[in-house]
């Protein structure tokens, strides 16, 4: 990622979660320690000023929940126990 300390940057991910992961094609999962361990990374070696990162999943918010590096602001599609399901398609 080729970044500075003035970047913002936006992550968005969508797809299957529990409490405190994610799966990546229901093969390969990260931790929501992995996430903050990414994000405290960033912040020491000067990468951004600011990340939204934003979790469409079940259980999307406990993603958040080991983040503890200055300046990223979490949104989830949902809480710790519940689902966040996609709902009906246009016909039109």
């Amino acid at each position: 990622l080729e970044s500075d300390k003035d970047s913002n940057i936006l992550i968005y991910w969508t797809g299957h979660g529990g409490d405190q992961f994610f799966k990546f094609q229901d093969v390969e999962e990260i931790m929501a320690a992995d996430i903050a361990a990414v994000f405290r990374q960033m912040h020491l070696n000067g990468m951004y000023r600011e990340i939204l990162f934003v979790a469409d999943t079940c259980q999307a918010f406990t993603l958040g929940d080991k983040i503890t590096a200055p300046n990223v602001t979490i949104l989830g599609s949902s809480l710790k126990g519940e689902s966040s399901y996609a709902y009906g398609s246009n016909t039109v």
